[in-house]
């Protein structure tokens, strides 16, 4: 049976062992976690593509942020007096953080204890942090450098039967200022010339890394090489 391969590029924490721009196998969620960092975003690429295809071989090639980029911003402001006690729901990313509310709390407290249950939940691709002018003010900031980040999903109250504790209210402001994804043009050349990945996983669209990436793949496929694949 011929086999079939998936290769996934993405960024790792520096808490990740794994060496950067070299393909690694990967084989489970726990490997990624320490390969990459925990709340990395090839840790959180694992993580989605198991969910979709469990049995499949993937390596991943981990890449290191570029030293020039920024990471990315955002912030949850809480306003009012809670008058009742209740919970937040936070969705970051897609994964749901709650924190308890007791009539009336004060703002402060209210942001300290949602800042703790945001960095108790390590998966998360964000650290959270109160900020120490603004009282009721959670400031969120990427793990990772780039644009990517501007693209984490943030919001309160997904499902029904979620609400905020009456008399608080919660303003996102949404993930921004991530600039500069790191350059793949060495990690591509440490694919290996005959080595055959069937598909590439991207998380990249600007305008450079799509140029070399598209290179790469149209000389794989060229007759010296005959390497199909798909981004």
């Amino acid at each position: 049976v011929q086999p079939y391969t998936i290769l996934v590029l993405g960024q790792k924490l520096a808490a990740g062992t794994a060496e950067v721009e070299k393909p690694v196998l990967v084989t489970s969620e726990a490997q990624a976690n320490t390969l990459f960092g925990e709340g990395s975003m090839l840790a959180q690429m694992v993580e989605a593509c198991r969910k979709a295809d469990s049995f499949t071989e993937m390596y991943c090639l981990p890449l290191e942020d570029d030293s020039a980029g920024v990471a990315a911003t955002g912030a949850i402001t809480l306003s009012g007096m809670p008058t009742a006690s209740g919970t937040l729901c936070v969705y970051i990313g897609g994964k749901r953080i709650t924190s308890g509310v007791t009539a009336s709390q004060s703002l402060a407290n209210v942001a300290e204890a949602l800042a703790s249950a945001i960095n108790a939940e390590t998966s998360l691709c964000v650290t959270a942090e109160a900020d120490d002018e603004t009282s009721g003010k959670v400031n969120l900031t990427c793990k990772w450098k780039g644009l990517t980040g501007n693209d984490i999903d943030v919001r309160l109250n997904y499902y029904s039967g979620e609400e905020c504790p009456t008399g608080l209210q919660a303003l996102v402001t949404a993930m921004s200022g991530g600039t500069s994804n790191p350059d793949i043009s060495d990690a591509l050349a440490n694919m290996g010339d005959f080595t055959h990945y069937n598909i590439v996983i991207m998380p990249y669209t600007d305008g450079n890394n799509l140029k070399l990436l598209d290179e790469e793949l149209d000389d794989r496929w060229g007759p010296m090489r005959q390497l199909e694949g798909l981004a």
